[in-house]
């Protein structure tokens, strides 16, 4: 577990996002002049925003950011986990009903998720030992990470596949509701038009993240149990189990670049593109919004994109040497 989870956190944090990065940099000093840095200093945040787009040029490791930042703390719970777990007792019991889980556990979650987020993200101690924001880490990662060990030893997962057709069908309608929900606060922070409009997007984002974290994480293991896990595994199966690890740690070094390369797209097109740091927000030195079309067409070519190259890869880097030991 130390190679499998440490060798990715440093191979990523170390080598590969930080020269991502300067590329990404390069580009926006390359694409970017200063009249339009101004322009967008202007339109975001004024002068401070300059000062700290400058320092964000500057070369850096990503130790607290990263989809490995996640595998870095899942490794910390796991040798807490290993430390105690000797003088811990044995439970056994069956997994709640789905319905008490997201009724009940879900909303719980989220009143401490809402309380450490209003009584620390604006503290120094939102991120106290790397932690990425602690409503996350004690109203989310550790309660999923204890459920986890209680699932395994209690066989959960037979549960999840065996729910019943109205059960699944729930969850199944509470996360597409989530999924809306969600769309249309950010769909409001982009001034897109939608069919929902006046929502509190800070409640939303201070409260609703282990609630929905809840169906969300019943419907992926049900949806996997029963397509990705069958009694007779087939070589598409096999792959996607073999490639899976590495598409969540290289996912960034795809999407990026894939981005950078649909703006060079626009921008091909006559579409004049400024940038906020990593967010290409407007198209004239005014700074006005992007169309909703060119919106969309990021979405659907950055999402396409991304895992048909992705995959692939994934499948593929297990075959190098020192790679083959991790993934």
């Amino acid at each position: 577990k130390l190679v499998r989870f440490g060798g990715p956190y440093l191979m990523y944090t170390c080598i590969f996002a930080p020269v991502l990065m300067i590329g990404l940099k390069e580009y926006l000093k390359y694409a970017l002049d200063s009249m339009h840095l101004s322009a967008v200093a202007k339109a975001v945040e004024g002068k401070e925003h300059y000062a700290f787009f400058s320092d964000w040029l500057k070369l850096q490791y990503l130790f607290q950011r990263g989809p490995t930042w996640f595998v870095l703390w899942l490794l910390n719970f796991t040798l807490c986990y290993a430390v105690v777990s000797p003088f811990l007792p044995t439970l056994r019991f069956r997994m709640p009903h789905p319905l008490i889980m997201m009724t009940i556990v879900g909303p719980a979650l989220g009143g401490i998720f809402y309380a450490i987020h209003t009584t620390l993200h604006h503290s120094q101690y939102r991120d106290f030992g790397d932690m990425d924001r602690w409503e996350y880490g004690i109203g989310e990662y550790i309660p999923f990470f204890i459920a986890g060990i209680l699932g395994g030893r209690n066989n959960w997962l037979r549960e999840v596949k065996e729910m019943r057709t109205w059960v699944y069908w729930t969850v199944r309608v509470v996360v597409l509701g989530f999924w809306v929900l969600i769309f249309c606060g950010l769909a409001q922070s982009w001034k897109i038009p939608t069919v929902i409009r006046h929502l509190n997007v800070e409640l939303l984002d201070t409260l609703t993240p282990p609630i929905f974290a809840v169906p969300m994480s019943l419907f992926v293991l049900h949806l996997w149990s029963h397509w990705f896990n069958p009694q007779t595994p087939g070589r598409l199966h096999k792959a996607f189990w073999a490639s899976s690890y590495a598409v969540y740690v290289f996912q960034a070094l795809f999407y990026f670049p894939l981005f950078i390369a649909y703006l060079e797209i626009l921008k091909r097109a006559g579409v004049n593109v400024l940038g906020e740091v990593l967010n290409f927000l407007t198209t004239t030195k005014r700074a006005d919004s992007l169309i909703e079309g060119c919106i969309w067409g990021a979405f659907f070519f950055v999402t396409i994109s991304t895992h048909l190259l992705l995959w692939p890869s994934g499948f593929l880097v297990r075959s190098i040497p020192v790679f083959n030991k991790m993934f």
